[in-house]
């Protein structure tokens, strides 16, 4: 999959912070990322892997820090309400 059709997919943008760290520490916490086949949120790093015939990004779930109870809070008061039609 194209870098761009994953984040569009993931539901988030691209932000300075993340390419910065990204390419300091190569690779960055993303919290909130979504699941195409069940639509459940998920946080991972995005790792940028060098195999000398490009660099590649992916997902690592290993060792992600679990969301402190204010960042957990901040996240439910960002979520859009569902809308019925």
């Amino acid at each position: 999959m194209e870098p761009i059709k994953f984040w569009l997919h993931q539901g988030k943008k691209v932000t300075a912070s993340m390419v910065k760290s990204l390419l300091k520490n190569g690779k960055v916490l993303v919290r909130g990322l979504t699941s195409e086949k069940t639509g459940k949120k998920y946080d991972a790093y995005i790792v940028m892997q060098d195999t000398g015939r490009g660099v590649f990004l992916n997902l690592n779930f290993d060792n992600v820090p679990k969301p402190k109870k204010e960042e957990i809070a901040i996240f439910q008061l960002q979520l859009p309400e569902k809308q019925v039609i």
